[in-house]
């Protein structure tokens, strides 16, 4: 069977394809694909003083027929997925503010019912 992406590094350069698009939140073989891709791209550049150089990024595609942003896809890696966990950390605190909200409501008309 063949390989859905293949990932190669080496002498400062990264290079990648794949059969379908990385998605922001892939999964699947995609997941391990970015996974690999984003640990190629972090060691790019570093030297023994732990500076990073400039890194450059080309995306080629024959499809044509949708936009792709490939600087967020493939160099903002990390962010989204920080990003997508501080959403959902947010959603989450709302639930439960909103349930709480319900819960004080629903104790206000069961009180009113009681002493009516």
């Amino acid at each position: 069977m063949e390989p859905n992406y293949h990932v190669q590094a080496g002498s400062g350069l990264v290079e990648t394809w794949s059969t379908q698009q990385l998605s922001y939140d892939p999964h699947d073989w995609r997941r391990t694909w970015r996974d690999e891709l984003k640990v190629e791209l972090l060691s790019l550049g570093r030297d023994g003083t732990g500076n990073r150089s400039f890194l450059a990024a080309r995306f080629e595609s024959p499809v044509r027929d949708y936009a792709c942003d490939a600087e967020n896809v493939l160099v903002c890696l990390g962010e989204n997925e920080q990003r997508l966990a501080t959403k959902l950390r947010r959603i989450k605190r709302a639930r439960l503010w909103l349930y709480a909200g319900f819960l004080y409501v629903a104790a206000l008309l069961l009180y009113q019912v009681v002493t009516g």
